[in-house]
């Protein structure tokens, strides 16, 4: 007998003409399993996609607008010129796509319909259009990005909501001085909206406002708050041999680290929830499997009597057995078709069915309210399905294929697993007590 005989048995036994009896029963436990399995892989292949791009989206804004590729700091009192040597040196590293310098600070930002809090970034005026990096993710909501004045300002669309302000609108801010031996100094600084921006993530927006570079070098001066910021050709491949240049070139008094360094906390968060929602969802997906051990017993418990005529005509058992295998690896191949096929589709419109399940449920709990607001004060509140101060305004939609192809295979592998046991029960079948009993 030829290899592809139990393949092509097991296919036959799967999608095969049904007997009289249990066929009917026995058929729709079959579709069962390989429903219930395909389901079960929609939620892993969604989760799978859409978590990689969110981590993907969430860290990308982070390296380009944050923390950047790398971070060249000095806690020691440089002059301007020593600061520009080493500004030149990252400039024209090796890898290096662009380098200027920037002063973090902290303030309190208030104009006459309210304050917050601030994490103050001075920035040189060719910022936004030296670096296509930062064009991809900051946006700009109103105005145009212009820090050419000493007190102009740029507000992200959070704070911009907060103070109610618009384009134009003056704006205070007050930054503490320390003063050695003494207690620190609060001064107030005048500025002007002449924009407001988003980054597309609520952590980088709530609190951020951006002055120009010259008025940063007078208002913050606390150690630490002179950066060099460093863009790179290759920021995931090439971030640490290009600090380790640097570290080589440039003197004792800075310091380095890769944007790795700086955001791993916030990285090991999301990869540790995306490892512990996939290992959840591939549980389902094993506890699913467990239905073709059951369908595959009523499957062989039906074909006795082929089987028993199939032996008696001279196949082997192992040959039977192989068969079965084969039926639990067509059920898998069926449910992981299925599967994949809806998992990927929710995956690419993950953003409009999001959107399409708020709006319905905020119908209807707008109905509810109606229904009920005669007998109880029911709250009026807008239902997120997705909560946009954690995650992003839009998931970006990433999709790995290789992902997609280990959760296949192993939905496969468990169902030939499953399929193991009620398999070696069909070859062990003894053909004459069958042909006696039928």
């Amino acid at each position: 007998m030829r290899v592809s005989a139990p393949a092509y048995l097991g296919f036959k036994i799967l999608f095969g003409a049904r007997t009289a009896g249990t066929s009917s029963k026995t058929s729709k436990h079959l579709i069962g399993a390989i429903l219930g399995i395909g389901l079960s892989l929609v939620p892993l292949i969604t989760v799978i996609q859409v978590s990689g791009g969110l981590i993907e989206g969430i860290t990308r804004r982070f390296i380009e607008i944050g923390s950047y590729h790398l971070q060249v700091k000095t806690y020691s009192p440089l002059s301007e010129e020593e600061r520009s040597a080493a500004l030149e040196t990252a400039a024209t590293a090796e890898g290096v796509r662009n380098a200027f310098q920037t002063v973090f600070g902290e303030g309190l930002v208030y104009s006459p319909e309210g304050k917050t809090g601030v994490s103050v970034r001075a920035l040189p005026q060719d910022y936004y259009r030296a670096d296509e990096g930062i064009k991809e993710f900051l946006s700009i909501d109103a105005g145009e990005f212009k820090l050419d004045s000493k007190q102009d300002a740029m507000l992200s669309s959070q704070v911009a909501e907060k103070l109610e302000v618009s384009v134009g609108d003056r704006i205070r801010l007050l930054t503490a001085k320390s003063v050695p031996g003494r207690a620190p100094i609060l001064r107030p600084s005048f500025f002007t909206v002449r924009g407001i921006f988003s980054t597309g993530y609520y952590e980088l927006d709530a609190l951020s406002m951006y002055i120009p570079l010259h008025s940063g070098n007078i208002l913050f001066n606390e150690p630490g708050s002179h950066i060099i910021a460093v863009k790179l050709e290759k920021p995931y491949q090439e971030a640490k041999k290009v600090a380790q240049t640097l570290m080589r070139e440039l003197s004792n008094d800075w310091y380095i680290y890769t944007w790795y360094s700086l955001e791993r906390p916030m990285l090991e968060s999301f990869r540790t929830t995306r490892n512990l929602l996939i290992f959840v969802m591939a549980l389902i997906v094993l506890v699913a499997t467990v239905n073709i051990s059951s369908s595959m017993i009523m499957l062989v418990i039906e074909k006795e009597p082929e089987i028993a005529m199939l032996k008696s005509v001279g196949v082997r058992p192992n040959t039977i057995t192989k068969s079965f295998l084969y039926t639990g690896i067509w059920i898998g191949t069926a449910a992981t078709l299925v599967g994949v096929s809806i998992g990927l589709m929710a995956a690419v419109h993950i953003n409009s069915l999001l959107s399409g399940l708020e709006r319905s449920l905020n119908l209807l709990y707008s109905g509810f309210e109606m229904l009920f607001s005669p007998i109880r004060d029911v709250a009026n509140e807008n239902i997120k399905v997705f909560d946009e101060s954690f995650y992003l305004e839009t998931i970006p939609i990433r999709l790995e294929f290789f992902e997609i192809f280990l959760t296949g295979a192993g939905a496969m592998l468990a169902s030939t697993l499953a399929a193991y046991f009620p398999a070696r029960r069909a070859g062990k079948i003894k053909p004459l007590e069958i042909l006696r009993k039928h």
